[in-house]
């Protein structure tokens, strides 16, 4: 194959026969075209005019019938860079691709180009058609990778497993946009119906679902709407089906929710108790495909809604009967209990779901019962004990108490009790 120095020989002998009158420049090329391989051997300059002038020169002459080489002193020609032939450049440059079904009838019109690694990819325009005829999708790639905004017409039942319980009132066909930055979603995917009702706006990030992804009726009213955090929910969020009041958010992939019973049942004038729970929400992305419409959720190993937030319940005279606080199903911070009368009966700490700092009880008088302190579930330091007329029953180191009940939850909750019950030792002498 030609090195560089053939090259620059090539060039060298196609200006001297154009010079010369031998040949013309344009006859040169086809003499020496460009597919021309040959060998060179050392021989001098001056054996050049000789050759050329010999009548055995024609337009069969072949390169190999001149044995020479050109000194880079006497003339410094042009390189030939064959990334940069004319022959390579017309194969680098975009082709139209246009493929068709088995009639013959034209489905994906697209540009293609040759990539670094020999591979034909699209490159630019791209659109997809219809069995009518019509665009579906249209679009443009670069280097294989869609950019910009990407469009496609979808049907009804297309898009009926992105969006539940979807509207009636909203026409068909519906149009999917999408802006893509080197071949994954950025920005915003939303789907709008054939009048140009919103139906979903949802936000990426590197291919990421991130903040806000919103559900439309046709009134244009979100009726979901939920944040979102590397595919994950997670914040506040609007859910259709469940009451705006209720406060619903997500925590990590979980539905934060407001969960009220009540002592009347339906009537709903005598509240028994409120609490926040965490349960199982299925909204957790594990993949989604644009151009198929399909998004995957994650299922959910969780089978019984976490206590996650405050809890209070009520005794049937409308006393207050316990409060506390709960992270992922463990107490956490201040719990306290009351009698039905509303006098306090019990109150302490728990630290990551452990009796923490002091704790003290009170007989159903008002009178003080029980005061000490834990560290880390441990009793420590001095205890006391006191009987319901205020006398000192005893004044001792925590380990020598035997045991009494503390308060229990009196409601049953759709969570995860309470690891520790609060209960203590007393020792009686």
């Amino acid at each position: 194959m030609r090195d560089k120095n053939a090259n620059r020989f090539v060039i060298a002998a196609l200006t001297l026969l154009a010079t010369k009158g031998t040949v013309s420049a344009q006859e040169s090329i086809q003499l020496f075209g460009p597919n021309q391989q040959t060998t060179w051997e050392d021989e001098s300059l001056r054996e050049l005019p000789s050759v050329l002038e010999s009548p055995t020169v024609s337009r069969t002459l072949s390169l190999r019938e001149i044995p020479i080489s050109i000194p880079a002193k006497i003339i410094e020609p042009q390189w030939i860079d064959r990334a940069a032939s004319p022959l390579d450049d017309a194969a680098a440059q975009p082709q139209m691709i246009r493929d068709r079904n088995a009639s013959g009838t034209v489905t994906v019109e697209r540009w293609v180009v040759e990539s670094a690694s020999g591979d034909y990819v699209n490159d630019g325009d791209y659109t997809a058609f219809g069995a009518t005829g019509k665009p579906e999708m249209t679009g443009r790639f670069e280097m294989g990778q869609r950019v910009g905004e990407w469009k496609q017409s979808l049907a009804a039942t297309q898009i009926a497993h992105l969006v539940t319980n979807l509207d009636r009132s909203f026409q068909s066909p519906f149009l999917s946009c999408g802006n893509f930055v080197a071949g994954q979603l950025d920005g915003e995917w939303t789907i709008a119906d054939a009048d140009g009702r919103p139906v979903v706006t949802w936000n990426f990030v590197s291919g990421v679902r991130q903040v806000e992804s919103i559900w439309f009726n046709a009134k244009g009213d979100a009726i979901q709407s939920i944040q979102y955090e590397n595919n994950i929910p997670h914040g506040p969020a609007i859910i259709a089906g469940v009451a705006s009041d209720s406060g619903v958010s997500f925590v990590q992939g979980s539905l934060l929710q407001k969960v009220e019973t009540w002592h009347d049942g339906n009537r709903k004038t005598q509240k028994k108790s409120e609490e926040w729970v965490l349960g199982p929400a299925n909204l957790s992305i594990v993949s989604q495909d644009w151009e198929s419409s399909t998004v995957v959720y994650a299922g959910s190993s969780a089978t019984q809604p976490i206590r996650h937030g405050s809890l209070s319940t009520w005794y049937s005279n409308g006393q207050k009967g316990h409060q506390g606080s709960y992270v992922n199903g463990i107490p956490e911070g201040e719990f306290s209990w009351w009698y039905p009368t509303g006098q306090l009966q019990c109150r302490g700490n728990y630290a990551d779901g452990i009796q923490q700092g002091d704790w003290t009880w009170w007989h159903a008088n008002g009178m003080k019962k029980v005061q000490g302190a834990f560290e880390r579930g441990e009793r420590i330091g001095t205890w006391s004990h006191w009987r319901v007329s205020g006398e000192l029953v005893a004044r001792t180191d925590g380990t020598e108490f035997t045991e009494v009940a503390a308060p229990q939850i009196t409601v049953k909750p759709s969570a995860k009790q309470p690891t520790n019950s609060a209960r203590l030792r007393i020792h009686h002498r």
